[in-house]
């Protein structure tokens, strides 16, 4: 009857005060770790709160397999596939010929820490250059990926318009000459 209303153990009477006291330790006991669970439950939720709100994309790769184990929500924002559709799918088919080769040869290394950029395509088929940094442990790779596509862009144009800006003083320069 105790223990549907709720109890969680009994003593006899008369009490023995060394059965006693073991079971009050090992309540207190129960009681700390619970308290302790609960407090570490609100750090995870926290940590999973920041790491669902960055606009960076952050998984976890198995490196053997080069599929990602786990993936935040802003691979929605930046790739178009919801957490769900990319988990468990290879990294190396969402990347362009060079980024595949890339990739396969760090897979190979034992550097603990590296960083690279590729092209990705995206859920659209448009493409999407991704500035990845990764930290390699116990067989994973914990990886953080920045959108630079714009800068690629910017970087692009700026090379274009100093290829045509020395096209045009040679071109001046000619002139003078004549």
């Amino acid at each position: 009857e105790g223990f549907e209303e709720g109890a969680v153990d009994y003593l006899y009477k008369p009490l023995d005060p060394a059965v006693t006291e073991a079971k009050v330790s090992v309540l207190l006991q129960l009681h700390l770790q619970q308290k302790e669970l609960v407090r570490k439950n609100l750090i995870l939720e926290k940590h999973a709160l920041l790491i669902n709100n960055s606009a960076d994309l952050i998984c976890i790769i198995n490196v053997r397999t080069m599929k990602f184990e786990e993936i935040n929500y802003a691979v929605s924002s930046m790739l178009g596939y919801n957490a769900e559709e990319i988990r468990n799918t290879c990294v190396l088919s969402y990347l362009d010929a060079d980024g595949r080769l890339i990739v396969e040869d760090l897979s190979r290394t034992d550097e603990d820490k590296f960083s690279f950029e590729a092209k990705l395509y995206c859920k659209d088929a448009s493409a999407r250059w991704l500035n990845w940094n990764v930290v390699s442990k116990d067989g994973l790779w914990f990886a953080n990926a920045r959108d630079i596509t714009d800068k690629k862009a910017a970087d692009q144009e700026i090379r274009q318009l100093n290829a045509d800006l020395k096209e045009n003083v040679a071109q001046l320069e000619a002139m003078n000459n004549e």
